[in-house]
């Protein structure tokens, strides 16, 4: 409704506002693998393309988050980031833009229905059928349009009340908070996430970031897992694969022998626990 009323609005009123720019024969734009690009490898080319990694994979396991939090379901974050680097691969033959998880599409998805990852493959077909077929029509869409939309749903997302218990948990914490925020509104996504990366490895480069994680009861309703040692956000893979399909009415996390859990560590295990609820799990956090 939005789109079709702001869209309406600039065609009506002769807004000289930018407008979507469609090419006219997107095939056109493929640039494959060739002797001429394969000359443009070095170091800057590496790095360009860690750099791109590790702001996809971010921004990925961000939406995958958010995602599981507005499903109540939990995802395997290695298997996305396994097809993500496929998808990549494959994008970089055909020398396309890389591809990401956003939280604008999934959400989009999520609002309007979606039960499976068939959603997302629909999704794709109708970008496919958008930017081929109907070209033309999307050049009428003025830019403001989407950026408003991305800017609304951004908003949704941002806990705000969470800000001031985070400050009061840990410091150092929202000094990468505030790092990566201030970077990306004043820079760029790509500044603003690898500082926050960089700044959080800084912060945890002197702690010890061994997690062991112990099955100490389980039987087919009930099981316990011990965790030790020091957690960082590093862990999150290795926890999220641990907590994934647990099919037990009851689960129990001991962190008692924890001498450091970091926030996004205990955000992972609060959402994992609101999660287990809607499912009718009984998830206990020991502390």
């Amino acid at each position: 409704f939005a789109v079709f009323v702001a869209t309406g609005s600039a065609i009506i009123f002769g807004l000289e506002v930018k407008f979507i720019n469609i090419p006219s024969n997107i095939l056109n734009e493929l640039n494959f693998i060739s002797k001429d690009s394969l000359a443009l490898i070095g170091p800057g080319f590496f790095g360009t393309a860690i750099a791109i990694s590790i702001v996809a994979t971010a921004e990925t396991l961000l939406s995958v988050k958010a995602v599981d939090q507005m499903t109540g379901k939990t995802s395997d974050y290695n298997k996305e980031i396994r097809a993500q680097g496929i998808g990549n691969f494959i994008a970089g033959v055909f020398g396309a833009l890389p591809i990401t998880g956003v939280i604008v599409r999934s959400s989009a998805n999520v609002e309007s229905g979606a039960k499976t990852r068939g959603s997302a493959v629909i999704h794709g077909f109708w970008l496919v059928l958008m930017v081929f077929i109907f070209g033309d029509i999307l050049a009428y869409v003025p830019n403001a349009t989407l950026a408003g939309i991305l800017i609304f749903t951004g908003w949704k997302l941002l806990d705000v009340k969470s800000i001031p218990v985070m400050i009061k948990k840990s410091k150092n914490e929202a000094i990468v908070y505030f790092i990566t925020m201030g970077l990306i509104v004043a820079v760029d996504l790509l500044t603003g996430v690898l500082c926050g990366f960089i700044a959080s490895v800084a912060l945890i480069a002197k702690r010890s970031k061994d997690m062991d994680v112990q099955e100490l009861e389980k039987s087919t309703d009930k099981v316990t897992f011990k965790f030790s040692g020091k957690a960082s956000f590093l862990q999150i893979p290795k926890i999220s694969t641990i907590l994934h399909d647990l099919e037990q009415k009851h689960i129990t996390i001991d962190l008692k022998d924890m001498t450091y859990v970091d926030w996004a560590v205990e955000e992972q295990l609060a959402s994992w626990r609101d999660i287990q609820s809607k499912r009718g799990i009984k998830a206990e956090i020991v502390k």
